[in-house]
């Protein structure tokens, strides 16, 4: 089983590496091969679900279109809750407390949904429209706050109506600009760089993921999403931000999915659970009821699954160095589907789209652990 390299080579590194860059102190590991930066004028493009074996098939169009490319791995689970937080952070998952998608909060009582910043059955925002505050319940502190008060002017660009939810942890600190399309996006980071000294513009793509969720992350369209979005990068990159250094990369790649289970008509599994499957599709955690066995034997009627206790899964390093406070999240044991397999528990039963994705990620095969690392 591979693990996340969480010690200079993967996502984490990145966020560290850019706070040393302009003068301020990393709160983990640098990226081991340095950034080689030249400029205190950096966009940084995070292209949703872009793995880096989909960047493959198409990196023979850009030969000698960049710097250095480096092939770097995601956090556990590779999933975008997870991943944006270490990015805007620097730490690790176990250390900033967004350990998956969906997972279990006991300070809430409830499963909640990290995107959403709710329970899985309320409103977006509903932990913060009930009066939690989110800083404490997650270690959180943004590079981006720590940058933009060095002097360095930061704005984080995002696509309309992603305010609110996990966006309050990730861009805490920050402006965030509200873009319409990933042109206008690359146009106005591409100002903000030219008219500052020290400027950080960070740019959240989400395109390729979605198509990866409905076609699978082998299809055409996968490979031409990815092309074309990689294309547009470079081209606007080259004609806006002229002597700026720019970085590209992503917070997960995707399983190529041949089988959807749904566990929410599974009794015999419910019943031995103290609440239902929580997680990522291709990372269940699962919190056993008093005295359950039998969970391995239980699964193994969808299909193979790795399951490991939540301390096998921390002995291993899966999130990062664990200080214990986040831990529970887990719940009790970790399970991974096998290749081509994901599986869920919808808490939205009228939601059945997940169950006709042909791409999933969360888990720790090399389609979804590594990403690129392009320096333009």
């Amino acid at each position: 089983m591979e693990v996340p390299d969480y010690g200079g080579g993967g996502i984490n590194s990145v966020p560290n590496a850019l706070l040393a860059h302009f003068g301020l102190s990393p709160r983990g590991p640098q990226f081991r091969f340095g950034l080689g930066l030249s400029s205190r004028r950096v966009a940084l493009v995070l292209l949703d679900g872009l793995g880096f074996n989909l960047f493959a098939k198409i990196a023979g169009n850009y030969a000698g279109s960049f710097r250095g490319v480096y092939r770097i791995t995601t956090v556990f689970p590779s999933t975008t809750a997870s991943t944006l937080t270490t990015l805007s952070t620097g730490l690790t998952p176990c250390q900033h407390g967004v350990v998956a998608w969906s997972f279990y909060l006991k300070e809430a009582g409830a499963v909640i949904d990290a995107l959403a910043m709710s329970p899985m059955l309320g409103e977006r925002d509903g932990l913060n429209n009930a009066g939690y505050d989110l800083k404490a319940l997650f270690n959180a502190p943004t590079a981006f706050a720590d940058l933009s008060r060095a002097g360095v002017k930061t704005l984080a660009f995002l696509p309309r109506g992603l305010n609110g939810g996990i966006s309050r942890i990730l861009y805490d600190g920050v402006e965030v600009f509200d873009y319409v399309s990933h042109y206008d996006a690359l146009i106005n980071a591409g100002r903000l760089l030219r008219q500052n000294d020290s400027a950080l513009a960070y740019i959240y793509i989400s395109t390729i993921d979605s198509v990866e969720h409905r076609y699978g992350p082998r299809s055409d369209e996968a490979a031409a999403a990815a092309d074309g979005l990689l294309n547009d990068v470079l081209r606007l990159a080259r004609r806006h931000m002229e002597g700026a250094d720019i970085l590209i990369t992503a917070d997960h790649g995707h399983e190529e999915i041949q089988r959807n289970e749904d566990l929410s008509k599974d009794a015999d599994l419910l019943r031995a659970l103290a609440v239902p499957p929580f997680g990522d599709p291709r990372a269940l955690y699962l919190k056993a009821s008093a005295g359950a066995r039998d969970l391995g034997e239980l699964l193994s009627k969808h299909g193979e699954f790795q399951l490991m206790s939540r301390e096998e899964a921390v002995g291993t390093g899966l999130l990062g160095p664990c200080e214990g406070r986040f831990a529970d999240r887990l719940g009790d044991y970790v399970a991974l589907p096998g290749r081509g397999l994901a599986a869920m528990y919808l808490y939205k039963r009228r939601n059945e789209d997940p169950l006709k994705f042909k791409g999933h990620h969360g888990g720790l095969t090399e389609d979804e652990l590594y990403v690129p690392l392009i320096i333009v």
